[in-house]
């Protein structure tokens, strides 16, 4: 029944997209929850990636690119972000077509039928291409109609929400109790869950809520007024800050950490006092997280010895993960060796020697450097510090609060990504990244809107306008501009 009723909201928002594209837009965000849950339809006709969200997707981006060209609107992306961008996607295009090239060295790599052996060039094509530019594709489609303050809301809302349900399923499929045990092998056991059920790895998904909660937090501190409605913002917030302590990831333990400082260092300072609060009184409250953060470290060991399990604190990372992967990544130090490396190169077969093989280096700066090499990192940092720079001063802006709330919102989730992924994570766009790519279109076009306005020196410093942001509400003119003066 609910495959049923997936298909029929499905075939209403495609044939809602021929007229107003922008909602099926955002009900692609919310419906990215379910993408990779068991019960969501992976295959049609027996066909590989054609399921619900892809051909929705498909109709969207028609009923888009239909829909400028109507209206002439020009493409007002700032060159620099175009170029950034246009690299970022030739670079994940080139990593692809050397991946291919070498199919059949991935485990598996030629069958290409459901429940095989191996994604075969179909799956690996729309894995490993699709789906990292289709989530690009869909930010950019948001940055082109959220043109009033209205639609950034919604967008904003529709991120949210996003994250709220991810939460909810994390305390579904992990109950409360675990919080309530230092047994580290009983609360690892319950994160299988996670990606069994939900779909998505504990540590993307803390990731995610760890971004979500300080965005949320955000939205509600500066772009609501109705205290009801904060009331429901805070409290989803405490949701997803519940869900991440659930998925227990040190990595996002870290970046949630780190997105709280750098917003007090930018302007909230009263969260530099209140961060270290919070974490003196969760550790003592939740016996999970103090036993989380001292797996491998061993207490009360002479000072003279290392008595500390790196290989257990780390989870294997510093000293079987990383070295072969640095080891094989200066074999092939400037364009590294196409996409997929780990597990196309020798450093997979280190990783066997050692009892694991994984799929991923866990550390996104070291996935680059294997795929891309150095030439394929460089782009990749410029575009991610780029929106970092972009946010942060976005944030720190006190002329406008909605629009210094959805910088801060970029300013979080960027924060929390650049710290996470030097434990894990990926810098191609991914379904756990998703929100975080809205909420990065979102500052872009607040930015471009700020750029457009033409302030004129005014004879009375008293009368000239203030550099508001607002929705006129009038045709032609319903977007964010500057208000004028009376």
């Amino acid at each position: 029944m609910r495959v049923y009723l997936l298909w029929l909201v499905v075939v209403t928002l495609g044939v809602w997209a021929w007229r107003n594209w922008f909602v099926p837009a955002c009900a692609l965000v919310f419906l990215s929850v379910f993408m990779q849950r068991q019960d969501f339809p992976q295959y049609l006709l027996g066909i590989n990636g054609l399921n619900p969200w892809n051909l929705l997707f498909v109709v969207t981006v028609l009923g888009w690119w239909l829909d400028r060209r109507a209206a002439q609107r020009p493409w007002d992306v700032p060159r620099l972000v175009t170029v950034t961008l246009a690299i970022f996607v030739f670079l994940i295009g080139v990593a692809y077509v050397r991946a291919v090239l070498d199919l059949e060295a991935i485990a598996g790599g030629a069958d290409d039928e459901p429940g095989q052996g191996g994604p075969g060039f179909l799956g690996f094509t729309g894995e490993f291409l699709i789906n990292r530019v289709k989530f690009i594709v869909l930010a950019l489609m948001l940055f082109d109609g959220c043109r009033t303050r209205r639609r950034l809301l919604a967008v904003a809302g529709v991120a949210i929400l996003a994250a709220f349900v991810y939460a909810i399923c994390v305390m579904r499929h992990v109950p409360l109790s675990s919080l309530a045990t230092g047994s580290t092998s009983e609360f690892m056991a319950y994160r299988h869950r996670i990606d069994r059920d939900v779909g998505l790895m504990a540590i993307d998904m803390s990731m995610l809520l760890a971004g979500a909660f300080w965005a949320t937090l955000t939205f509600a501190c500066l772009c609501v007024r109705r205290w009801q409605v904060r009331a429901l913002l805070l409290g989803a917030a405490g949701a997803m800050f519940l869900g991440m302590i659930l998925c227990h990831s040190r990595g996002s333990y870290l970046g949630f950490a780190a997105a709280g400082v750098v917003l007090g260092l930018a302007r909230w300072r009263k969260l530099l006092l209140a961060l270290p609060l919070t974490v003196i009184v969760v550790c003592a409250a939740v016996p999970a997280v103090p036993a989380r953060l001292g797996m491998g470290w061993s207490a009360g060991a002479p000072a003279s010895q290392d008595a500390h399990d790196w290989d257990q604190v780390t989870a294997g990372r510093v000293t079987d993960l990383w070295p072969a992967a640095f080891e094989q990544f200066t074999l092939a130090p400037a364009l590294g060796f196409g996409g997929v490396a780990c597990q196309r190169t020798a450093v997979r077969d280190r990783w066997l020697e050692g009892g694991s093989a994984p799929t991923h280096p866990h550390n996104a700066y070291l996935e680059v450097l294997l795929d891309m090499g150095v030439v394929g990192l460089l782009p990749v940092l410029v575009l991610h510090v780029g929106i970092f720079v972009l946010t942060l001063r976005l944030f720190r802006d006190r002329t406008d609060r909605v629009l210094a709330g959805v910088g801060g919102m970029g300013l979080a989730t960027i924060t929390v990504l650049l710290v996470t992924a030097l434990g894990c994570q990926s810098f191609y766009p991914t379904q756990s990244t998703l929100p975080y790519w809205c909420l990065w279109a979102l500052a872009l076009r607040v930015v471009v809107e700020k750029s457009k306005v033409a302030w004129r020196p005014a004879a009375n410093a008293a009368s000239a306008p203030s550099r508001r942001f607002y929705d006129l509400g009038a045709p032609g003119l319903n977007r964010l501009g500057a208000r004028p003066p009376a």
